[in-house]
């Protein structure tokens, strides 16, 4: 459902006030703004497109604060969590590069890394590379593409993940269904998962090999 912001937000202050469990209200652009439950994972699968809120690591944390890119909150840092969907869990294949992403082979639009924010301020970036998820993390992604997320930080462990993000009233900014789409299909061709209905493209160049920035076993591309 679709309301003005000003409603949303009017909403999401009166229920705040009065208590009610589980609210967030999302005024960052990385999302569409708005009310949004908050519901434990309670064994809920972390997969790809799934949205979801989580912290950010400590080292980001403490940039976003400084330069006033998250809100004082309660994650580690001091800042506020993320709204985030899934980009890719175990087992999942993830390309990075500065051009842009690949999952399990599929291109994501509009995924390049950012070199620096909207003010020219450079911005860390993970290493370009091809990387297998490990069981227990996960990566993050935004609809938006000058968002931070795992573009910047990398992997996060998904015991960050806090819980699962369900809209209620929202209004303008990102709308995170076209690219959860694209990640559930780019998901169905992970290597060992069912063949999806329609084939899956490989990529058309090998990746650049694994980075060292910390161990990882090999990576290889869809054939």
């Amino acid at each position: 459902m679709t309301l003005a912001l000003s409603l949303a937000t009017a909403a999401g202050l009166c229920l705040a006030a009065l208590g009610a469990p589980g609210l967030r209200l999302e005024l960052s652009a990385s999302l569409r703004r708005g009310l949004y439950r908050l519901d434990p994972l309670a064994g809920t699968a972390l997969v790809p497109g799934k949205l979801v809120a989580a912290c950010p690591p400590p080292s980001l944390a403490a940039l976003a604060r400084a330069r006033g890119y998250l809100r004082a909150g309660l994650c580690p840092g001091g800042v506020k969590p993320l709204g985030k969907l899934v980009l890719a869990a175990a087992g999942d294949l993830v390309e990075l590069a500065p051009a842009g992403l690949r999952l399990n082979g599929q291109a994501l639009p509009a995924t390049a890394q950012l070199t620096s924010d909207s003010r020219g301020r450079p911005l860390p970036h993970y290493p370009a590379g091809c990387y297998r998820v490990l069981p227990g993390e996960v990566w993050l992604i935004s609809p938006h593409p000058r968002s931070l997320d795992s573009r910047t930080f990398g992997p996060l462990p998904a015991s960050q993940v806090l819980g699962v993000l369900t809209p209620l009233l929202t209004a303008t900014g990102a709308d995170p269904r076209p690219l959860a789409a694209l990640l559930r299909r780019a998901s169905s061709c992970r290597p060992g998962a069912p063949a999806p209905a329609s084939p899956c493209p490989a990529s058309p160049a090998p990746a650049p090999p694994p980075s060292p920035h910390r161990p990882r076993p090999p990576c290889r591309l869809s054939p």
